[in-house]
Parts: C-alpha cells; structure tokens; sequence
C-alpha cells in the first residue's frame, strides 16, 4: 500500500450522511496529531528550571528548621517568595523582533528571523 492511497483510506469517510462516527475516532487525537497548547500572555521570568528547584529546595528546608510555624499559610512568611522567582517580563513578539535588530548576538545566535521566532515562541509563549 502507498503512502497516498493510505492517506486516502484515512481520510475518507466511510459513514453514512446524517450519522455520527464512533466516539473513538471523532477526534484528530484518535490519528495520533495533537495540538500544542501557549501561554495567551508571553512572559519570560527570571529563573531556569534548574536553579528555581534549587531555590525551592533551601525555601522549604528553612521552613523544616522553623520551630515556630503554625498550621495553615504560616510556613509562607518564613522564606520570601522573590528567592524563588525574582523577577517576569512581559516580552511580545513585536518587542522581540526589535531586540533582534538591534542585538549583534542574538543575529549571530539565530542568523534568520524564522529561527529566533520559533526561541521566541518557546521562551515567551512555551508553558
């Protein structure tokens, strides 16, 4: 079987007009194609995944060492939450592509606009 006459055969729709197919291949999962989900608003932060489980790591164990921490939402004021995660910024494409024309690096990191768009989209809108 071809490439194209197995495309065809996918595709095709073997049910009657007016009839619903079956549950399990109503969907694009069902064939194995799965969207990918964004963030609506691109924000980068401060913080790589590495280093921010790092940080996690010495908040709680200052919270462990606490004698005094009663129950509930106290364990929060022990550590701050900016030890974490310091800092986000809002960082729109129209942002970005003004960065690019402007930073020698990030030309020579990404020599065309199509490369640097797609680091931007897992940077920015990435979840």
């Amino acid at each position: 079987m071809s490439v194209a006459q197995w495309i065809a055969q996918r595709t095709s729709n073997p049910w009657v007009e007016g009839s619903s197919p079956p549950r399990h291949d109503r969907g694009i999962v069902s064939r194995g194609i799965m969207s990918r989900s964004y963030k609506k608003v691109p924000v980068v932060n401060d913080s790589q995944p590495k280093s921010t489980k790092a940080r996690k790591k010495i908040a709680n164990r200052k919270v462990r060492n606490t004698d005094d921490v009663p129950n509930g939402k106290a364990y929060k004021k022990v550590s701050e939450s900016w030890d974490i995660r310091d800092f986000a910024w809002f960082w729109s494409w129209e942002d970005a592509k003004k960065e690019y024309g402007e930073n020698e690096y990030l030309k020579d990191k990404y020599p065309t606009l199509k490369e640097f768009y797609r680091y931007w989209l897992k940077e920015a809108k990435g979840k």
